[in-house]
C-alpha cells in the first residue's frame, strides 16, 4: 500500500513571533512527537507544532498540522474531569476502541473535549492529542479514579486495585495509537483517492485490534481538520458522497458508530440545534429527525439537513439511539417545555410525542417510554394537584390512536421501572383495550403502507412483549392475538365504535375506564354465556362492576392487591363464581380476572340477579332475609 510518487516527513516547527520555524525533521510521526514534548517538558520552547509533509513528483506540497502545544502566556483554568453512573470496562488496549468506551471517555472527559475541540475517535488514535494528555496529570488521575470508582462497583472488585490498573492501561493505549500512526499515511491516500469502502477493504487486511483503530484513525484525521461539532458531524456525513461514496454495510457501520459517539455528547447537539425558543422545539426537533419525520427549516444548518437525511436514508441504529437517549434525558429534567404556560405546554408535549411516536411504539424503547410518560404528568395535567401517574398514562394513551403504536407503547412502559404491581393494573386495562377487534393487519396498524411494512410491525411489537412486566397469560394471549392477525383493512368490527363490551370471543377485558371500545364479534352461543381466549383480561382493579360469572369449562386466575402492594392469587375452575361482589352491591372490581386457559363463563347480571331475589321474597320470606345479610356480610366484609 506504498506510493512511490510521494514522499512524507514529520516537522518539528516552534514558533517565533508570529511565525513557525521547523528545527527538525523525521520521517518517523513518534520520533517527531517525542521531540516535541520534549521540547514543552524541558521549556525549550512555550509553542511547538509537529507538521506532516506529503512532497509530490510535481513539486506540490501538502501540509497538516498532527500535533500543537502552546504554553499560555496567562494559566488557562484547570479542567476537571465529569463523574459518570456507568463506565465500559477495558481490559485490553483494543478495548478502547468499541463505542461504549469511547462514549464513557466523552462523558469523564467533556470539558477537556470542548477545550481542545476533538472527539473520543480522534484522542484514543492520534499519539499527539494522547502525550497532550498525559502531560495533564492532574486531569488524568480524576478521570481514572471516576471511572474506576464505576467499573469496580459494577464488576464487584476492589476500587482501588482498579483505579491503579488504569494507568497502565493507557500507556499501552498510547503505544497502540502510535504503531497505527506509524502506518497511517498509506491508509489516508485510500480514503483520499479511493474513498472509505477501499479503507474498510484494506484494513481488513490488519489482525484486531489494529483493523479496528485503523479505521477509526483514518476517520478522525478528517475529524480534526474541523473544530465546530456541528462541522465534524457534516464531514463525517459527506463520506458518503463524491466521487467514490461509502456505500458498503462494513463502512456505514463505522459512519453510524462514530456518528453515535458524536451524538451522545450534549455539545453536539447543542451546536446542531442551534437556537431553539424552548427544550420543547429542540427535543421535538431532535425527536423527528430521529423518526425521519423532521421538516427542516430556513434557519436549519448544512449539518443538521445532512444528519436527517442520513437518519432517514440509513438505518443507524446506533446513531437514533443516542438521539433517543438525549431526547430522553430532556424530558426527563424539570425544565418546562416552554416558557408560556400550562395551555402551550401540552401543545408542545403533542408535537414530542409526535415526533417519538412510530408504528409500533415511542422510538427508544422503555427509558424513552418512561420518561415521556413522567414527563406527561406535569403536560397533561389538568391542574398542579392532578399529576398521577395512573390519569397520565390514562390521557397519554388516549393521544396515541394507532393500535399498534399503543400497544408497543403499554408494552414499553410495562417494562420500565416505574411500574410495579400496584400501577401495572392501569396498563393491563389499557392492553385489553387496545387488543379490542384486532382481527386483521388494517386493524393493528392501519397506517402500514403495505403488508410487508405491517408484517413488520407486528415483529417490533412481539419483541417487545417478552420484557413487559405483565402477568404470563396475558403476554401469551396477546402474542396468540397478533400472530392470529390476517392480511386484509380493518375489519368493520374494529372500525366501529360500540357500548362497553362484556368478556367476548377477541374483546374480554374492555371497560369504559379505558375509553373508546370498539364493537365485538357477538358470542358463539345465545343467552348469557360468554367465550373467552386465554390470556384475555376479562375485567381489571377500577372497572365498574355489572355482573358475575360462574364458570362452565377452563380457568380464571384472580390477581388481587395486598395491602403492602404486593399480589394474591387464586384460580376459579368449573363451577365456581367470580366477579359475586357486584351482587352485593359494591359497583367497582377490587382485582383483577384473567383467563389462563380458553374459557367459558355463565354471566349473571346484577339487575337479573336483583329480580330473582325480590321473586324469593314473594315466595319465602325467611330465605330473602339470610340472603340479604349474607350480602351486606359480603359488602361489609370487603368496602
Amino acid at each position: 500500500m506504498g506510493d512511490s510518487f510521494l514522499t512524507f516527513s514529520y516537522d518539528v516547527r516552534i514558533r517565533e513571533g508570529n511565525d513557525w520555524r521547523a528545527v527538525q525533521s523525521f520521517q518517523s510521526r513518534t520520533s517527531a512527537l517525542v521531540r516535541a514534548n520534549g521540547m514543552i517538558d524541558s521549556k525549550e520552547s512555550k509553542a511547538v507544532r509537529v507538521v506532516h509533509v506529503r512532497r509530490r513528483p510535481n513539486d506540490t506540497i501538502k501540509e497538516k498540522i498532527v500535533y500543537e502545544q502552546v504554553i499560555p502566556e496567562q494559566k488557562e483554568k484547570p479542567i476537571a474531569a465529569q463523574s459518570v453512573e456507568t463506565a465500559a470496562y477495558c481490559e485490553e488496549p483494543g478495548d478502547i476502541f468499541r463505542l461504549e468506551a469511547r462514549t464513557t471517555i466523552s462523558k469523564v472527559m467533556s470539558k477537556y473535549f470542548e477545550r481542545k475541540l476533538i472527539t473520543a475517535c480522534e484522542l484514543v488514535t492520534d499519539p499527539g492529542h494522547l502525550l497532550v494528555l498525559a502531560s495533564d496529570k492532574p486531569l488524568l488521575n480524576q478521570a481514572f479514579t471516576f471511572a474506576g470508582v464505576v467499573q469496580a462497583k459494577a464488576r464487584g472488585e476492589d476500587q482501588q486495585a482498579r483505579i491503579a490498573a488504569l494507568p497502565a492501561l493507557f500507556d499501552k493505549v498510547l503505544k497502540q495509537a502510535e504503531e497505527i500512526a506509524e502506518e497511517l499515511d498509506p491508509f489516508i491516500e485510500i480514503r483520499d483517492m479511493q474513498g472509505l469502502d477501499a479503507v474498510v477493504e484494506a484494513a481488513g487486511a490488519l489482525e484486531e485490534p489494529k483493523s479496528r483503530g485503523m479505521l477509526l484513525a483514518v476517520i478522525g484525521d478528517r475529524l480534526r481538520e474541523e473544530g465546530d461539532p456541528s462541522l465534524k458531524v457534516k464531514t463525517l456525513l459527506t463520506l458518503m458522497e463524491g466521487v467514490a461514496p461509502a456505500a458498503s454495510e462494513e463502512s456505514l457501520q463505522l459512519i453510524d458508530n462514530v456518528l453515535a459517539e458524536m451524538l451522545d455528547s450534549a455539545d453536539t447537539l447543542r451546536v446542531l440545534l442551534g437556537r431553539r425558543s424552548d427544550l420543547g422545539e429542540a427535543l421535538s426537533t431532535a425527536a423527528a429527525i430521529a423518526s425521519g419525520k423532521w421538516q427542516p427549516d430556513r434557519s436549519a444548518s448544512d449539518a443538521l439537513r445532512l444528519l436527517s437525511e442520513a437518519l432517514t436514508k440509513h438505518r443507524f441504529q446506533l446513531s437514533k439511539q443516542a438521539l433517543n437517549r438525549w431526547i430522553a434525558k430532556g424530558l426527563d429534567s424539570r425544565a418546562p417545555l416552554t416558557r408560556e404556560g400550562q395551555p402551550q405546554e401540552r401543545t408542545t408535549f403533542g408535537k414530542v410525542l409526535d415526533g417519538m411516536l412510530g408504528n409500533a411504539g415511542i422510538y427508544g424503547g422503555s427509558i424513552s417510554a418512561e420518561c415521556l410518560t413522567q414527563r406527561a404528568r406535569a403536560a397533561l395535567s389538568a391542574n398542579p394537584d392532578d399529576q398521577m401517574l395512573e390519569p397520565a398514562i390514562d390521557r397519554l394513551t388516549q393521544l396515541i390512536k394507532e393500535p399498534s403504536a399503543k400497544i408497543g407503547y403499554l408494552l414499553d412502559l410495562a417494562a420500565s421501572s416505574i411500574i410495579n404491581q400496584g400501577n401495572a393494573v392501569t396498563v393491563l386495562r389499557h392492553v385489553a383495550a387496545a387488543m379490542g377487534n384486532l382481527r386483521t393487519f388494517g386493524d393493528f396498524v392501519p397506517s402500514a403502507a403495505d403488508q410487508e411494512e405491517a408484517e413488520l410491525v407486528r415483529k417490533l411489537v412481539l419483541a417487545k412483549a417478552p420484557q413487559a412486566n405483565l402477568p404470563a397469560e396475558v403476554i401469551q394471549g396477546l402474542e396468540a392475538r397478533l400472530n392470529a392477525l390476517k392480511p386484509g383493512p380493518p375489519s368493520d368490527a374494529g372500525a366501529k365504535p360500540a357500548a362497553r363490551p362484556r368478556p367476548g370471543a377477541q374483546a374480554a377485558g374492555k371497560t369504559a375506564a379505558a375509553g373508546t371500545a370498539e364493537k365485538q364479534e357477538k358470542p358463539k352461543a345465545k343467552g348469557n354465556l360468554r367465550t373467552v381466549k386465554a390470556g384475555d383480561v376479562i375485567y381489571t382493579a377500577a372497572d365498574r362492576a355489572e355482573e358475575a360469572y360462574i364458570v362452565r369449562t377452563g380457568a380464571v386466575k384472580i390477581v388481587s392487591p395486598g395491602a403492602a402492594g404486593e399480589e394474591t392469587t387464586r384460580t376459579i375452575g368449573p363451577s365456581q363464581v367470580f366477579g359475586e361482589l357486584c351482587l352485593a352491591g359494591i359497583a367497582v372490581r377490587k382485582a383483577t380476572a384473567i383467563a389462563t386457559k380458553d374459557t367459558e363463563l355463565f354471566a349473571v347480571p346484577k339487575s337479573v340477579f336483583d329480580k330473582r331475589v325480590k321473586g324469593i321474597a314473594e315466595k319465602d320470606r325467611m330465605m330473602a332475609i339470610l340472603l340479604n345479610a349474607l350480602l351486606k356480610q359480603l359488602k361489609s366484609d370487603h368496602e
